[in-house]
């Protein structure tokens, strides 16, 4: 875009005028303009470029992506570095058309492409595959700061080049190329926000991030350096029932018939803190038009605290037994038909609970990739990366209640129900914490539970390919070997909590130091609040092994050689200009999974009761994916794409888990576990889209598509069943 900027020549000032009569007013109007007119014909025109920045630059620069593009995708451009407006990468993904984002916590997560879980899609950072500090395939995308990322490419439709691809689609993360910038940038963005007035949540957090790109040595060294940090509080109030339906016949209760009940209630405060540090660099060497090598790196890491404070309350303890001191009353019940409405429930033991929830994540990316045309027409690439996650997560239960100095054990209370689903009164005002201990109110035989969760993930690869422009039908064709391993091992330990010096379970301790009473708003009820990392001091761990637990824990690792070849298509058919490509993946993966074998009852897998041991297993398998993508363009700024190809998902790692357990119930023999031959979902897929574009300003698409899944349940039944050996 341009526009003109016209010099005029000044009129003499120091001129007297005469009087002026209306017709030599309107003569020297007509001069005047005949004058200006003759100026500006006259006048030297200099010109001037207006660019195009900010919002609407990213928009056309997204959108010459997608016109230009050999496949049917969906793109995102920063309109500046460090300007993707979104916390995370996955709130801007999800604003495309046909990808939504789910969501944990509240923070967008995993990505949904076309109705298909993340599972069905694939991730990659400028062309690699990521590992997830998720338990299966699916990247967590709030592990990618938006700040540190240029662009994201969404394929919609396979190409026979792109490596690690999914079945739904594949997301495509990219970082800046420094030298592809024609000035040095600096970037600074610092950000508050205020969450969740007026409602259930509330919170506060702050942004920032300073990005430096740069060129050096006569454009020939590019450098760019980019740091991001996230905080955010966030409380959140709520309240839950469950057992709504359950059914209980009380002595003198109801006429002595079955009535329906409410049996829990939940009052909960929760607080999460959460913590994301992202840092990236990309150095560039381009010395000539013939080479270009480039390492990039890309790390983040996220600090994320949940603490759950609340009561819980069970008002019917009725499988403690008719002698226990805790076995449920009822008084001043009213009914509807067979429904309590209201009353007042005797020998309850409402739980102050404090769930700890800290998890710690880590991820790091690695890559160098160099390209070099080494003689006419012909260009090699070689690609090195290397990627991995660490995640460790914890689940920390610990109980206080009303404690019997006196008998040295729990005290049960009267509770008041009303409205069916509502607590409306406790006997005992929980804001005097003199009488509150850590113990067992439950009597469940343990003064709390934990849980940790290990993920280990790592994806290395080399990548070598090469292209040789070609005439004819074909104007270049692509073609190379990747290979690939990918090892993830998952963690899984659980532990009873007991607490220093007592035994039994019930016996109580005092609050720690520090402990405050905490208002569960909405209900007049407290709670009480402490920190809960004293779960390191105050408890002592009894290790929990049982085969519910073993099955959590297993390692996957994969052997990944893909080949391929692509050719460009730049040709003319009946007149209309067609360009895309044609090509085909070959794909070997060699599984193997290990996991536990449990026999809980004797003959069980040839172990004894309790017993288990690790096996490993393997699998290997070969696909064949063609595909081909096709661009009409019809007519003036009107293209309609075509798409047609084989793809293929994996199954979640922790469905190819080796874990069987294997026992005899009643003379009949059951079992569960993961099956480590299973068989990738394989899909034959079908697009087509029409586009309408309006220059750089705009477009319009319809599109539709067709996919038919693979999937074969009597395979996967038979091969269960033959690691169970039966």
């Amino acid at each position: 875009m341009t526009r003109s900027r016209q010099t005029r020549s000044p009129l003499d000032a120091g001129r007297r005028s005469p009087a002026l009569t209306p017709i030599a007013a309107a003569c020297s109007v007509l001069i005047l303009i005949s004058s200006q007119a003759y100026a500006q014909t006259a006048a030297t025109t200099e010109t001037q470029t207006v660019t195009v920045k900010g919002i609407r630059k990213g928009i056309e620069d997204a959108i010459n992506v997608k016109k230009n593009s050999d496949q049917i995708v969906e793109a995102i451009s920063a309109e500046d570095i460090g300007k993707l407006p979104d916390s995370s990468i996955a709130e801007s993904i999800a604003r495309l058309p046909g990808l939504a984002a789910q969501r944990v916590g509240g923070r967008a997560t995993e990505i949904n492409i076309r109705g298909l879980s993340g599972d069905f899609a694939n991730t990659t950072l400028n062309g690699r595959e990521q590992v997830s500090t998720g338990n299966n395939r699916s990247v967590e995308f709030d592990q990618y700061p938006s700040e540190l990322l240029s662009s994201v490419l969404v394929y919609k439709t396979p190409d026979a080049s792109l490596i690690g691809q999914g079945l739904s689609g594949t997301i495509d993360l990219q970082t800046v190329r420094p030298l592809n910038f024609g000035e040095r940038v600096l970037s600074v963005n610092v950000r508050g926000e205020k969450n969740g007035q007026g409602t259930p949540f509330t919170g506060s957090g702050n942004r920032f991030n300073i990005s430096y790109i740069d060129q050096f040595a006569n454009r020939t060294v590019g450098l760019a350096l980019g740091y991001s940090r996230l905080s955010q509080d966030v409380r959140k109030s709520r309240s839950e029932t469950y057992g709504t339906s359950d059914k209980v016949t009380l002595p003198g209760v109801n006429g002595g018939k079955e009535f329906t009940f409410n049996q829990g209630f939940k009052y909960f405060v929760d607080d999460t803190k959460e913590t994301r540090d992202g840092a990236m660099a990309v150095l560039e060497f381009r010395p000539n038009k013939e080479l270009s090598s480039t390492v990039d790196v890309f790390y983040s890491k996220f600090d994320k605290e949940v603490t759950k404070r609340g009561l819980e309350i069970q008002v019917n303890d009725s499988w403690k037994g008719s002698g226990s001191p805790y076995y449920p009353t009822l008084t001043d019940a009213t009914f509807s038909g067979d429904r309590l409405i209201s009353g007042k429930w005797g020998n309850v033991n409402p739980l102050s609970r404090t769930i700890w929830e800290p998890r710690k994540d880590e991820l790091q990316s690695l890559g160098w990739n160099t390209k070099w045309k080494f003689a006419d027409k012909w260009q090699a690439t070689a690609d090195l990366s290397y990627s991995s996650a660490k995640s460790t997560e914890r689940i920390t239960e610990m109980e206080a209640g009303q404690y019997d100095t006196a008998n040295n054990r729990p005290l049960g209370e009267t509770v008041t129900v009303a409205n069916y689903n509502q607590i409306t009164g406790l006997q005992y005002d929980r804001s005097n914490l003199g009488t509150m201990r850590l113990t067992d109110p439950e009597s469940w035989g343990q003064n709390g539970y934990d849980k940790t969760i290990t993920t280990d993930d790592k994806i290395q690869a080399v990548r070598l390919s090469a292209q040789r422009d070609l005439e004819g039908f074909f104007s270049r064709v692509n073609f190379g070997a990747n290979f690939s391993e990918r090892e993830k091992t998952k963690g899984a330990s659980e532990s009873k909590l007991q607490l220093i010096g007592k035994t039994g379970g019930q016996f109580g301790a005092a609050l720690p130091a520090g402990s405050s009473a905490l208002a569960l708003p909405g209900t007049g009820l407290t709670t009480i609040s402490f920190d809960p990392s004293i779960a390191n001091s105050a408890y002592k761990y009894e290790p929990n092994v049982n085969g519910d637990i073993l099955r959590k824990g297993w390692t996957v690792n994969e052997k990944v050689n893909t080949l391929f070849v692509k050719g460009d298509v730049d040709h003319t058919i009946a007149g209309i200009p067609v360009r895309g490509n044609m090509g085909v993946q070959v794909i070997s993966t060699d599984q193997t999974s290990t996991g536990a074998q449990v026999g809980t009852t004797n003959g069980g897998q040839g172990l004894s009761a309790g017993q288990y041991e690790f096996k490993t297993i393997n699998k290997t398998y070969t696909d064949v994916l063609p595909s081909m993508n096709l661009i009409f363009d019809v007519a003036k700024d009107q293209v309609v794409r075509f798409g047609l190809g084989k793809q293929m998902a994996r199954a979640r790692m922790d469905q190819l888990n080796a874990f069987v357990r294997a026992e005899v119930k009643q003379g009949k023999w059951e079992g569960n576990g993961g099956n480590p031959n299973l068989d990738p979902f394989r899909a034959t897929a079908v697009d087509l889209s029409w586009e309408k574009y309006f220059g750089t300003k705009g477009y319009v698409s319809a599109a539709a598509f067709h996919k038919k899944l693979d999937v074969k349940p009597r395979e996967i039944i038979h091969t269960f069943c033959e690691e169970l050996g039966v």
